[in-house]
């Protein structure tokens, strides 16, 4: 089950931002030669003309239609959404087709008990910087996997960033950090815009300072391959402004407020899935 020239044809049910991100990833893979490969399917009329005008897929209407025509299915929809889908396609979905999961909390086993046969469950979580091809996508393999399913599933999710492997019990966690990861790094450059406009600086100015300090941060981290705590003591000199702002950060216990955050988002994450 290697994704490669003229082998396998992928469909991806849900065109939303996340099932977006992959075709984008898809249809600007090299080696997948044509955009004839990559089949998409949604409950929205309006949101497969705006696919099929922008990536020149094809799309069909109904995921039924979608099932016959490919390997390798991926599930981009939402979690609530999921077991309707899985209604509509289990009985048509075994041991020959590979499906890969995005919907958050929901279990390998839970899509197995839904499908026929031993069918190849992958499950992972991917994230919003996908959109720019700079994600991370985490993996765990269902008890029918095999190597050449993960491959496959790899080499599909490397082309909206990076991947990595991790068991099924910490994918709670991987959630809550790297799936709604992105919100949190937002939220923090939405408070400095605020508050640098609210010290008289131009909108436009204050949006450029602060993402492109996220932006470099976040890429000095990745060049030095540096621990975060590290990096952060060499930009907070002793009695200067960075230390005069983690005493309060300190002070008020931003890192307790950070974590409960975090605790909560793996605590639903947990009740979204179907144990």
């Amino acid at each position: 089950m290697e994704v490669s020239n003229g082998v396998k044809k992928i469909g991806i049910i849900g065109a939303g931002n996340m099932g977006e991100a992959i075709i984008k990833g898809l249809v600007s893979w090299p080696c997948l030669f044509s955009c004839n490969y990559v089949i998409v399917s949604d409950s929205s009329s309006d949101r497969l003309k705006y696919i099929k005008k922008n990536y020149k897929v094809k799309t069909v209407s109904y995921n039924e239609e979608l099932i016959v025509l490919v390997d390798v299915i991926i599930l981009a929809v939402k979690p609530q959404h999921i077991y309707d889908v899985l209604s509509e396609i289990g009985k048509f979905i075994d041991q020959q087709k590979l499906v890969i999961s995005v919907a958050a909390g929901i279990k390998i086993k839970c899509i197995e008990s839904r499908l026929s046969g031993k069918a190849p469950v992958i499950r992972v979580m991917p994230n919003m910087p996908a959109l720019a091809q700079k994600g991370v996508s985490a993996f765990c393999c269902g008890r029918f996997a095999e190597d050449r399913h993960k491959k496959a599933a790899f080499n599909i999710l490397s082309n909206i960033g990076e991947v990595v492997e991790v068991k099924e019990r910490m994918m709670d966690a991987v959630t809550a950090i790297s799936g709604s990861g992105p919100a949190y790094f937002f939220f923090l450059m939405e408070q400095l815009i605020k508050i640098g406009v609210n010290e008289g600086l131009d909108r436009n100015i204050a949006v450029k300072l602060a993402v492109q300090t996220a932006l470099g941060a976040a890429e000095l981290a990745r060049q030095n391959n540096n621990d975060p705590q590290e990096l952060r003591a060499r930009v907070t000199s002793k009695g200067g402004t960075t230390e005069a702002a983690f005493k309060i950060f300190e002070k008020e216990g931003l890192g307790k407020i950070l974590e409960k955050g975090v605790k909560a988002a793996i605590k639903r994450s947990k009740e979204l899935s179907c144990l």
